[in-house]
């Protein structure tokens, strides 16, 4: 299966179960968007893939495609950080140790960033605060 369809279905699966689910607005990677203006909560998320590679046993066709799914949430500052980490609780919850649509998904982590960067990329000067989730995943291509 392609990168792309591959790619597609795990941003199916954050849609599925994130965007729709918890009522979320997402940003996704080179497609239009503006943060809300409401003052609630909010997602980037960007599929990202590492190194392809063959692994050491099975298939001389076999490719392992690993990847992140990246999920920043944010919040409005100076409101606590309780929402921020439950969205990410809940993110967690959905993509730990799970496959969906054939993806393999690892053991999920949050970082808590803090206030975000902003558009001057100097920490702290953003208007959002900020808690990043990593969704580690593969999948398997065989060839014949």
């Amino acid at each position: 299966m392609s990168i792309e369809a591959k790619t597609n279905a795990v941003r199916s699966a954050f849609n599925t179960n994130i965007t729709v689910a918890e009522s979320i607005d997402t940003a996704w990677d080179n497609a239009p968007f503006t943060p809300p203006s409401d003052g609630s909560l909010w997602c980037r998320a960007s599929v990202l893939f590492g190194q392809s590679f063959q692994p050491t046993c099975g298939s001389a066709k076999h490719t392992r495609f690993p990847g992140i799914l990246a999920v920043q949430v944010f919040s409005p500052l100076e409101v606590g950080d309780k929402d921020a980490l439950a969205l990410a609780d809940t993110i967690r919850g959905v993509f730990n140790l799970v496959t969906i649509s054939e993806v393999v998904y690892g053991v999920v982590s949050i970082d808590r960033m803090g206030r975000d960067s902003g558009s001057s990329r100097q920490a702290g000067t953003g208007k959002w605060y900020q808690v990043n989730v990593f969704c580690p995943f593969y999948f398997d291509e065989f060839g014949s």
